[in-house]
């Protein structure tokens, strides 16, 4: 078997004769990473990619025997509707955290293959949000749509899915680019991103229903970026009717803004990459 460097390597010297072949280049790379990282990841692991579904369900389980009585209340007194809730959230959550830090690191850890080939400097972050990605979409995503049949009872809703999705990926890659940029240059960068993760955590709804804040607390905890997209996925699986369509333009344009504005900042560090690895 190959290893990934000749893999690497020989996805990173297709000719670069036109634009379209540049992308295409860009993303056999992307594709090679993903692939190393994830065989890396769950080497020797029995259930593989599947334990990014078993961790929230087993979390789920422990919020819902801890909290499931006193919040059912703010969900129409229905302990399986919070479950459900608490359940989207961590999938959320749990991707974006393990996202950005796989990301946060990526670039400085390949210094070495970037001081032998010529590879684009984006494609490391890319490749660690796409290796949550595949995690996400043979882990999660058949019990979201499962859930969504069964808890909406609306087959429409299906074609919604992709969107808080994909803006939950956009906005992983987008804080990713940033921090890894960052990384490069200053490495105290994740004793600092522990603490915003914290952070970000703590003020997501996951595990409490956002009415119990007061109305003040409320506006600042909506100002957290998973906020839209955490509520319009909860609005695609578990709502007849999607009451605040809004949620879903909402969660897009934040993922989108926050990705485009990442990776504007990324070019502009990157001049100075290969100097500090």
């Amino acid at each position: 078997m190959q290893s990934p460097s000749v893999t690497a390597e020989r996805a990173a010297r297709i000719a670069p004769g036109k634009p379209l072949a540049s992308v295409r280049r860009f993303w056999d790379v992307v594709f090679v990473l993903t692939r190393r990282l994830l065989n890396v990841r769950y080497r020797g692991s029995r259930l593989g990619v599947y334990w990014s579904l078993l961790n929230p369900l087993l979390m789920t389980i422990v919020y819902a025997s801890v909290f499931g009585a006193n919040f059912a209340q703010y969900y129409h007194g229905s302990i399986k509707e919070y479950v459900v809730n608490v359940f989207i959230g961590l999938i959320v959550l749990n991707f974006f955290v393990g996202a950005t830090e796989a990301a946060l690191t990526s670039v400085v850890a390949n210094g070495t293959l970037l001081n032998k080939l010529r590879i684009s400097f984006e494609a490391f972050p890319v490749a660690a949000v796409a290796s949550f990605g595949v995690q996400l979409a043979v882990g999660a995503t058949p019990f979201l749509l499962v859930l969504t049949l069964g808890c909406s009872g609306r087959p429409e809703h299906l074609l919604l899915l992709p969107i808080p999705l994909a803006s939950l990926a956009l906005l992983s890659a987008g804080i990713g680019f940033v921090i890894a940029g960052l990384y490069v240059h200053y490495r105290d960068i994740p004793y600092m991103y522990e603490m915003v993760a914290f952070l970000i955590w703590i003020t997501s709804p996951v595990f409490y229903p956002i009415s119990i804040a007061p109305e003040r607390i409320q506006a600042v905890l909506k100002l957290n970026p998973l906020y839209p997209i955490l509520q319009s996925l909860r609005e695609v699986v578990l709502a007849p009717v999607i009451t605040e369509p809004y949620l879903l333009l909402w969660a897009l344009l934040t993922g989108g803004g926050v990705c485009a504005v990442g990776y504007a900042l990324f070019r502009m560090m990157k001049p100075t990459f290969m100097d500090m690895l």
